[in-house]
């Protein structure tokens, strides 16, 4: 109900009956000193808010919030007769709500932040707010400022006071991405029907002064009966040379075993050699004079005027292997050339292999690859020639490896 306004305090005991003035009598209406009582406690009554005092009102608390948590921030809206306010009777149409953060001390601001929206609903007003990570940091200080609410009660409008809510962000948004990660790695041990913990993964005994590295080194590598020690004492007990009746015919087949493969990786790693050394220099093979025929045997060098250099000088002092010819230039197109090489004074055969060109000129990948005897230390390498044209010529170049 609404109560009736006055001036002034000084309006209190003025009626507008004589009957009520002066002294009572028998002939004065003494319900006029009662109505006049009970108009001067409405005054009062009105003059100090009417139902709005009736008001009271009370926030959530001032929390630490987590990194990219979602915190409540609500206020309570209450008439102390009747309970909860109607959310029909709480506007907030002219509500004000600020969100601010400060780092490391400076002023407060709302850069960068997003608003922080409030909503209501019977008996209070509240916003749920996510705390971004993008936005916010350990550390940082946020304050929220509310303000502009009303409410009405028994017809009368009441205003509730600001609120503000201000404390700290205390704990990072990816902890518990990092957690989750970390048992994503190690596995779900306790979903396997056996070894359901690391420690039993591990066969790590509860036992005093038994840390893995013991139960590891100590109890097993380092073990006088079954570590590596004593599998070492055992490979030492192994005979150096074979035993037996044919100790020295296996000794030999062992030896050349191991040769054979040394030789293996050789041919598969070494550092390859180019012969001519230089683009500028070149080295040419001549046919025998005649169609088929092979020329004499010839040293290979290098034919360039002014240098001679020969293959030979690469295994003056060292063994080495011919690995491939590279056809540069054939001066007769699509005929066949035949070639043989060979080392030493007898001639001892490295290789033989034919060659023909589409053109004159013979891609370095389809050069022969040779997988022949090897030269000896100080011995002469030559060639033998044949073609398909008399006296045909052909430009090439060897790759060669030493044996270290």
């Amino acid at each position: 109900m609404k109560y009736p306004e006055v001036q002034s305090v000084k309006d209190l005991g003025r009626v507008n009956t004589a009957a009520a003035t002066g002294a009572v009598s028998d002939t004065k209406k003494a319900m006029a000193y009662h109505k006049q009582t009970v108009t001067n406690t409405e005054s009062i009554v009105a003059m100090l808010g009417g139902s709005a005092i009736q008001l009271r009102t009370a926030q959530s608390i001032s929390a630490t919030v987590e990194e990219d948590a979602l915190q409540q921030f609500a206020i309570s809206i209450m008439d102390v007769d009747s309970g909860s306010v109607a959310l029909a009777s709480i506007d907030i149409t002219s509500i004000s709500a600020v969100i601010e953060k400060s780092t490391g001390g400076g002023a407060f601001s709302a850069a960068g932040l997003t608003a922080i929206t409030f909503g209501k609903e019977d008996g209070r007003v509240f916003a749920d707010y996510q705390f971004k990570d993008a936005e916010w940091a350990v550390g940082d200080v946020y304050k929220i400022v509310v303000s502009g609410i009303e409410a009405t009660l028994g017809g009368d409008l009441a205003y509730v006071p600001a609120m503000i809510w201000s404390n700290l962000v205390v704990e990072e948004g990816d902890l518990r991405a990092g957690v989750d990660g970390i048992a994503l790695d190690l596995g779900d041990f306790s979903g396997q029907t056996h070894l359901q913990t690391l420690l039993a993964v591990l066969g790590i005994p509860d036992t005093a002064a038994k840390p893995l590295y013991t139960c590891v080194v100590t109890d097993r590598l380092d073990n006088a009966a079954h570590g590596l020690g004593a599998l070492k004492t055992l490979l030492d007990g192994i005979p150096t040379t074979m035993v037996g009746t044919d100790d020295a015919a296996l000794a030999t087949d062992l030896a050349t075993m191991q040769g054979n493969v040394t030789h293996l990786e050789l041919m598969l790693t070494h550092d390859a050699q180019i012969f001519p050394s230089l683009p500028s220099l070149d080295c040419v093979m001549t046919a025998g004079v005649g169609a088929d025929t092979f020329g004499a045997w010839a040293e290979i060098e290098d034919n360039t005027v002014g240098t001679t250099l020969k293959l030979s000088a690469a295994f003056a002092s060292h063994d080495g292997h011919i690995s491939a010819m590279g056809a540069e230039y054939l001066s007769e197109n699509s005929e066949i050339y035949m070639v043989k090489l060979a080392y030493g004074d007898a001639k001892t055969e490295i290789c033989n292999f034919r060659i023909k060109a589409g053109t004159n000129y013979l891609p370095i990948t389809q050069a022969p690859r040779i997988q022949g005897a090897h030269v000896p230390a100080g011995e002469t390498v030559y060639y033998q020639m044949a073609a398909e044209t008399g006296e045909s010529t052909a430009n090439v170049a060897f790759r060669y490896y030493l044996d270290d």
